[in-house]
């Protein structure tokens, strides 16, 4: 009888349960897979109408709009006008037109220099009531570089440029407020002068300013011309360099007196076989001792008097009619000269011996830019003014803001302004670049 019960079940299994039990306990449901897509009858929505034409109600909200196409880089446009300021829209003239590009020279430079000179071009169509101002250009900076440039203090901007030296970018453009009428270019020789560390190639620079005549926000656009070198090569150089100037370091430091100092120098940085007055010679050819010259020379040998405490100075000049750098340092409140480019001049190089002013024979620079004696306040109880004061490591860089002028540079002059319908033209002219040169003193 027990394994009837188990054949019965089996067989139950076999013919179905549908067969075996009624039908009103029989649920059957449409299979639905957890994903799947149903069809629907709703209406496809319709595409989004195009954006409408921007209002401008007054003569600033046009600026805005224009500065709204410039970052987004697009050369033309409408702007719908049905009130421009106090006035009706249909006395509109070209002097408004021309005022306005004269208020973004001055408040926004950066605009109107992203845009090509005699580019810029407009129309009035009347519509019913209303007034559409048709503008036109052609930009020289894309949208991307539009939007990439910064604006900063004039302090701040030019502590951002040195940067850009120090990073070997190839340019670089900043909009600065509070501009100064400051030689730029004589503030960027000046850097490249006290940094050997950081510029160990000094490029071809050319600086842009623009509006160059007057306006307190300004654009500056630099250019920064290296030889054959990419960043990643001139990256190792400076690499390289910095090794050698620490290592030099310690043998400056150990000298005790000013004509000890001198000497090391002498031993560290010039050749055995010493040097031609190589004009290409960068910081990093002295280092590796390939090549030199007067400027990159004295650019060092004040950098490595510093780091060792003593106050050093590069001078500027004219040696035997041609231009020429060399160094002096402060010896109990006298200046002392020397001049290791031209003691390692080949083929026969001589160490230096420090000389006073008078001892200078052939040399000519300006002596009251560079007086002679200076007595400094001399602490009873501090080191003897025969050795190197000791001061922080690192020498700190005057205030860019307030770093002296050297020479004078070009001003470049600025786009023109507008007339109706036809490119607008005027007695402006495209700004111009300014090279900055190293090799003037």
């Amino acid at each position: 009888m027990k394994r009837i019960v188990p054949i019965l079940l089996l067989f139950l299994l076999l013919v179905g349960c549908k067969g075996a039990l009624s039908d009103e306990y029989v649920f059957v449901t449409e299979h639905v897979a957890p994903f799947a897509v149903k069809e629907t009858t709703q209406e496809t929505t319709e595409a989004p109408e195009e954006a409408s034409m921007p209002v401008a109600a007054s003569a600033r909200d046009i600026c805005l709009i224009i500065q709204k196409m410039i970052c987004e880089g697009r050369e033309e446009g409408q702007i719908l006008l049905p009130q421009y300021g106090e006035n009706s829209v249909s006395e509109l003239s070209v002097e408004d037109l021309n005022n306005l590009i004269k208020t973004m020279r001055e408040n926004d430079p950066l605009y109107v220099y992203a845009m090509h000179q005699d580019s810029f071009s407009y129309k009035l169509t009347q519509t019913g009531s209303d007034t559409v101002l048709s503008v036109s250009f052609k930009l020289r900076l894309t949208a991307q570089e539009v939007q990439n440039i910064q604006t900063d203090l004039f302090g701040n901007a030019m502590s951002k440029i040195y940067e850009a030296l120090n990073e070997h970018r190839s340019s670089f453009t900043i909009q600065v407020s509070g501009y100064k009428d400051k030689d730029i270019a004589a503030m960027l020789d000046d850097y490249i002068l006290q940094n050997p560390d950081q510029v160990v190639e000094a490029p071809e620079i050319s600086v842009t300013v623009f509006p160059s005549n007057g306006g307190s926000m300004r654009v500056l656009d630099f250019l920064f011309a290296y030889k054959d070198n990419t960043p990643a090569v001139l990256q190792a150089h400076k690499i390289q360099t910095i090794r050698f100037l620490d290592v030099t370091q310690t043998q400056i430091t150990a000298a005790k007196t000013a004509q000890e100092t001198v000497d090391a120098l002498y031993r560290q940085l010039v050749s055995p076989s010493g040097y031609e007055n190589d004009p290409e010679a960068t910081v990093y050819s002295l280092a590796t001792k390939e090549s030199s010259n007067s400027r990159v020379m004295a650019s060092v040998v004040r950098y490595l008097c510093e780091k060792a405490g003593w106050n050093c100075e590069i001078i500027g000049g004219m040696l035997e009619g041609e231009s020429w750098y060399w160094n002096r340092l402060l010896v109990e409140g006298q200046w002392l000269y020397f001049d290791l480019q031209s003691a390692g001049r080949k083929p026969e190089p001589d160490p230096p011996l420090l000389r006073s002013a008078e001892e200078m024979r052939g040399y000519a620079w300006d002596h009251e830019r560079f007086p002679e004696a200076e007595t400094p306040v001399q602490d009873p109880n501090g080191p003897s003014l025969t050795e190197p004061t000791q001061t922080q490591e690192t020498a700190t860089l005057p205030d860019p803001t307030e770093m002296p002028v050297i020479s004078e540079g070009e001003a470049p002059t600025e786009p023109v302004s507008t007339e109706p319908t036809e490119p607008v033209s005027s007695a402006e002219e495209e700004p111009e670049t300014t090279e900055i040169g190293t090799d003037v003193p």
